[in-house]
């Protein structure tokens, strides 16, 4: 059994040292002895180098969605929870809106900076402040509409809401408006 093993052994060892000496030596490419170095000259492309990416042009027409833009929509989609001291102070969400203040940062690191610039009955004026004077300053109106409305009707009631607008109003609320 051990001359089986051993037969075998020098079979794979003489036929390994056959494999080596077919290896010819021009078929290795170059070798390190016969690399030289290469003089690049300021603003050549290294040959041995990463090939240079080209910069594509931005022609793009779509417009970037800016801070300003965020800002809008997160204060459009805030309601109006609250008035107080006759329109002097406006509760939009949780935020607390008066005439003179900056209104508290919306975005985390919040750039632009806006003022409350008026409060009427109807509509809560703001502005964003900036280091120069445009012609017409960038402005937004958040309307405010304190009216009742019911979003879910219970069965049984005695008077019939009708429905607009997704709010449920009662007839009384009706005659309130139009008056």
């Amino acid at each position: 059994m051990k001359k089986i093993i051993i037969i075998g052994l020098f079979g794979l060892l003489s036929y390994a040292h056959a494999q080596e000496e077919e290896v010819d030596v021009r078929s290795v490419g170059l070798l390190p002895q016969q690399r030289q170095g290469i003089v690049v000259q300021p603003g050549e492309q290294n040959p041995y180098g990463f090939p240079t990416q080209k910069k594509k042009e931005s022609t793009s027409v779509k417009r970037e969605y800016s801070q300003e833009d965020q800002i809008r929509d997160i204060l459009q989609s805030l309601e109006v929870t609250g008035v107080i001291g006759d329109g002097r102070i406006v509760l939009l969400d949780d935020l607390v809106l008066e005439v003179g203040e900056f209104v508290d940062d919306v975005l985390p690191g919040q750039n632009e900076r806006l003022l409350v610039k008026e409060i009427t009955k109807d509509e809560v004026l703001i502005e964003w402040v900036e280091e120069f004077k445009r012609k017409k300053p960038r402005q937004m109106k958040i309307s405010i509409d304190m009216k009742t409305r019911v979003e879910a009707m219970l069965k049984g009631q005695s008077k019939k809401p009708q429905k607009r607008m997704g709010y449920a109003r009662l007839p009384e609320d009706e005659e309130e408006e139009e008056q």
